[in-house]
């Protein structure tokens, strides 16, 4: 057999095992618990269940890889195409989410403390999803069987003009998928140090002097103190 089909294979079952017992431990404790669960919670929640729907499409992706064919039909090979890129969209969208949400907790814990509801936590993730299905529209649209030379059959994207449209359609993929959310990510964080950094500011000169006084003389007293117990 090819390297692939052994690496691919066993690559993905791994990561199948791992993620779903981990995210489904993880829905399982905050639904549990889901009448505490706070935006933090709720956010989290979707993300776990994102990454079981990206996780659940690997057992397909390890038997075709394994084959190096798909032995499923047209319809199959959609839907499986779907769930993986929607996962894979919604899980990003709400590491973003999770991102804001620490941003308005450490920097306006008071000003916008009344936009940290569950009421707007579930706003957040049906939008999240809502965007989600909306960015994998080119694989419901293409998604389908291709046959290849060796008689075998591929899963991928029909592109109307492959060699024009597979430039676009990876470019909207780095912008959907990395680009956009990292700038965010990386601003968001910026926003969060530079926000600690103004309000834990260095000790006036006095205020050090008295500081340090307090500590030496308190040293002091416990090492007498030792001495005469000694």
């Amino acid at each position: 057999k090819d390297f692939s089909q052994v690496f691919l294979p066993t690559l993905y079952s791994l990561v199948f095992i791992v993620g779903f017992l981990g995210n489904g431990l993880v829905v399982c404790v905050l639904l549990r618990f889901r009448h505490k669960c706070n935006l933090t919670d709720i956010c989290l929640l979707n993300l776990a269940l994102a990454d079981l729907l990206f996780v659940f499409s690997l057992p397909f992706l390890a038997h075709y890889a394994a084959l190096s064919s798909w032995p499923w039909n047209g319809a199959m090979c959609r839907l499986m195409t779907c769930f993986y890129m929607l996962g894979f969209y919604a899980s990003i969208g709400f590491m973003v989410v999770m991102t804001l949400d620490r941003y308005l907790a450490t920097v306006h814990p008071i000003r916008f403390n009344h936009i940290r509801t569950p009421q707007v936590a579930v706003a957040a993730v049906i939008l999240v999803w809502i965007l989600s299905l909306l960015s994998i529209t080119p694989v419901w649209m293409y998604a389908g069987l291709m046959p290849l030379r060796d008689r075998s059959v591929g899963c991928a994207l029909l592109l109307p003009a492959p060699a024009r449209d597979t430039y676009w359609y990876t470019l909207y993929q780095f912008v959907l998928a990395f680009a956009l959310p990292l700038s965010i990510i990386c601003v968001v964080f910026f926003k969060i140090l530079q926000s600690m950094a103004s309000t834990v500011g260095p000790l006036p000169q006095h205020s050090l002097r008295i500081r340090t006084r307090k500590v030496t003389r308190m040293a002091v007293a416990i090492r007498s103190e030792e001495r005469r117990v000694g």
